[in-house]
């Protein structure tokens, strides 16, 4: 897991700047890479925003939102079958997520007197 950005900038540029800054002090830094795909799709980049979620979901693979929004720009680059394999992904997660926090819930009811 990685450490989140923080940002005064509320602007695009300044999103991609400060990501690109954190990417170069840390490379596998996947919260900035999803950053830069995520400025990129906005942008309607969209080869570009799958390389780097792409690079966001290998540092972090566990990374729920990045495969959501990898799934969409596969679907806008054309690429359906990976498409549905990002999506799939992030359903699977999405589930272990859930099971995980039900689990967690279960064990503090149980200890609770």
């Amino acid at each position: 897991m990685c450490a989140p950005i923080r940002a005064a900038s509320t602007t695009w540029s300044g999103w991609r700047k400060l990501a690109a800054s954190v990417l170069q002090d840390q490379p596998d830094h996947g919260g900035a890479a999803y950053v830069l795909g995520k400025v990129d799709f906005i942008e309607k980049h969209y080869a570009s925003a799958v390389e780097r979620l792409q690079q966001a979901v290998r540092f972090d693979p566990k990374f729920l939102s990045a495969y959501y929004l990898l799934g969409q720009a596969y679907l806008k680059v054309g690429e359906q079958q990976r498409s549905q394999e990002a999506f799939a992904r992030f359903r699977e997660l999405t589930e272990e997520e859930r099971a995980a926090r039900l689990t967690a819930k279960k064990k503090i009811v149980v200890s609770n007197p």
